[in-house]
């Protein structure tokens, strides 16, 4: 089973949560701050601190406003009050994609994978919801690798995580709905380190 689910909770409102929430401390320093291994000179990797890279809103008929390949982190918050929903896609190509999502008509949180890739596994096509907590401001962290989708939502009072299974390893990020709308979004982006470079590194040590 790919997605935990439980309830948690928190002062004086009811939350889906995730049962177990993944730590990314090892990944992340701070909420400004990165540490991103870098080829350096004659193939050795450096750490090095990277700064968040600011994204301007997508604009027009779905313009990216970012395209890269995972892992990376993806965090977006509301700017100003409103009552439009939002949220983005993630293309690996034109046909397929992950949709992240706040639904402020229906109340929900959601991840939408029925068209995220190869879904030909009897019930994987499916839609993941949560309902919105009240009161708790209208942000998303998303941690995304090549086969999985993370999402923390309102100050991680929404835990979420969902397998996806896309034909190509880039993404395509398109904050909705676009034009003027989406200029009351705001947003980071993080490229993150692989944690295999690192497990390949120490394997080759041990062996000399």
């Amino acid at each position: 089973m790919d997605e935990q689910l439980g309830l948690r909770s928190k002062v004086a409102d009811l939350a889906l949560a995730g049962a177990d929430e993944p730590c990314t401390e090892t990944l992340v320093n701070s909420r400004s701050e990165r540490t991103c291994t870098r080829s350096g000179p004659s193939d050795r990797s450096s750490s090095e601190k990277c700064r968040p890279l600011q994204l301007p809103p997508s604009s027009g008929n779905g313009g990216a406003a970012a395209t890269l390949s995972p892992p990376y982190e993806l965090d977006f918050e509301e700017v100003g009050p409103s009552g439009k929903s939002f949220g983005v896609r993630l293309y690996s190509d034109d046909q397929h994609w992950t949709e992240i999502g706040l639904d402020k008509a229906k109340g929900e949180f959601y991840i939408d994978r029925t068209k995220s890739g190869e879904t030909s596994i009897p019930g994987f096509a499916a839609k993941t919801i949560a309902p919105l907590a009240p009161g708790r401001p209208y942000n998303v962290k998303l941690i995304v690798d090549r086969s999985s989708v993370e999402a923390f939502a309102q100050n991680g009072t929404i835990a979420m995580a969902n397998l996806v299974y896309p034909p190509t390893a880039g993404d395509r990020i398109v904050f909705f709905p676009s034009g003027p709308e989406t200029a009351k979004l705001h947003a980071h982006l993080w490229k993150l380190a692989s944690i295999w470079q690192g497990a390949t590194r120490e394997q080759g040590a041990k062996r000399h």
